[in-house]
């Protein structure tokens, strides 16, 4: 879980007080807040305007094992999974540059 913090370093000090002394659970918090974190596929950031901006994460050690052209899928599978991904792709990135330089 992630969240968007937009109050003062103190408040989120206080925030995190408040969620562990509420009922039976207990939370690890990054100690300080930061403009951009790795979620998933996706690195999230927050320009100093508050203007959210993704982008695709992969990370290094990533196999991509995808089915290969050679397995008993029909063969419109291939273009499938290549369509999907550059849809995906394009989807997830906020600026044009960082969707043309994904390897």
């Amino acid at each position: 879980m992630f969240s968007i913090w937009l109050g003062t370093d103190q408040r989120y000090i206080d925030f995190q007080a408040d969620a562990n002394n509420y009922g039976i659970l207990t939370w690890d918090f990054d100690i300080i807040p930061s403009a951009t974190v790795n979620f998933l596929d996706l690195t999230i950031t927050i320009n100093p305007n508050y203007r959210i901006q993704t982008k695709t994460y992969q990370k290094a050690m990533n196999l991509y094992q995808y089915i290969p052209p050679s397995s008993a899928h029909s063969p419109k599978m291939m273009k499938g999974i290549v369509y999907g991904l550059i849809r995906q792709y394009k989807l997830q990135n906020t600026l044009p540059s960082d969707y043309t330089s994904i390897n």
